[in-house]
């Protein structure tokens, strides 16, 4: 059924060589791992595939590999999926400073992505926002009765405007207190 290799295990195979088995391009075989519909392992920056997972996925077969699924959490801190009102402060070059409000949608100790809510969907209070800019964010916490307020210094890592203006932002000198906040909200 499956080919083994000399020494009688299982064999591995590369993206090419599974993008040329399948008969598929590569960006195919990427979507269907980041899906989960096949189970691949990434090794430092390549991604490696057991031939076995690959003739269960064409039989149509649920994979029941030892391989974990796509996506691995490859994050630093673990993040939850939040809906938390938030300020977002920047002091523009030769500007005055912008406030925006907005949600945050995933919080972690290390970051938040900060999403805007310009209602018109296009970002235009925001759109002079750029990677590695220094921003002020506040937000609360309201957890078991109480309600903790966090007003912590970061720099923007990503920004994109399209239906909604989303910002990454990495934090910076995170206070100890804040940190533990956060641990026990995200969990």
């Amino acid at each position: 059924m499956t080919e083994k290799s000399k020494n009688g295990k299982e064999k591995v195979m590369t993206v090419q060589e599974v993008s040329a088995y399948l008969k598929i391009p590569v960006s195919t075989l990427y979507d269907l791992t980041r899906k989960g519909k096949l189970r691949g392992v990434k090794v430092g920056r390549q991604w490696r595939y057991l031939e076995a997972d690959i003739v269960q996925f064409l039989h149509g077969e649920t994979v029941s590999s030892r391989l974990p699924v796509y996506p691995i959490e490859r994050r630093t801190y673990p993040r939850g999926r939040t809906k938390i009102p938030a300020r977002l402060a920047v002091e523009l070059a030769g500007e005055s400073s912008l406030e925006t409000s907005g949600m945050l949608r995933d919080l972690s100790e290390g970051g938040a992505l900060f999403v805007c809510e310009n209602r018109n969907g296009n970002g235009s209070g925001i759109k002079k926002l750029e990677a590695g800019q220094p921003v002020k964010m506040i937000f609360e916490i309201s957890e078991n009765g109480s309600t903790s307020k966090i007003e912590v210094m970061g720099r923007i890592v990503h920004f994109v405007t399209n239906r909604e203006a989303r910002t990454g932002i990495q934090f910076q000198n995170l206070s100890t207190k804040d940190r533990e906040v956060i641990q026990d909200y995200v969990g």
